[in-house]
């Protein structure tokens, strides 16, 4: 659609430039605080988990990431891997979660009930 003109892409929600769109410019090149993390996955496990478990985890999930089919099939689908620690993984999570509950209360964003 966007090389049909039909839609003008304003910019992308990632921190640098996709490979895929090299010629859309993020929004924080633009000036706008503006970082999409849907594209973040990460693996968690429950509080109290002994390290050898995460660390198995960790290892096995790491070399995953690391397989060249994996690479190749993120490039293809516009993706790129962003290996975390879990200790790394933590921090981002809380950094993200602070950003975001200060741009909710910003915007007046409420919780909704569900009946």
């Amino acid at each position: 659609m966007v090389a049909a003109g039909k839609i003008r892409v304003l910019g992308i929600c990632t921190e640098k430039r996709s490979p895929m769109f090299p010629d859309f410019p993020t929004f924080k090149e633009q000036g706008y605080d503006i970082i999409n993390t849907t594209g973040v996955k990460m693996v968690a496990a429950p509080a109290g988990t002994p390290d050898w478990k995460i660390r198995i985890l960790h290892d096995a999930f790491k070399k995953c990431m690391e397989h060249e089919a994996f690479e190749t099939f993120l490039k293809k689908v516009g993706m790129e891997i962003n290996y975390r620690s879990p200790e790394e993984a933590l921090k981002y999570a809380r950094e993200m979660n602070q950003k975001y509950a200060k741009l909710i209360e910003q915007i007046g964003v409420e919780a909704f009930k569900t009946k």
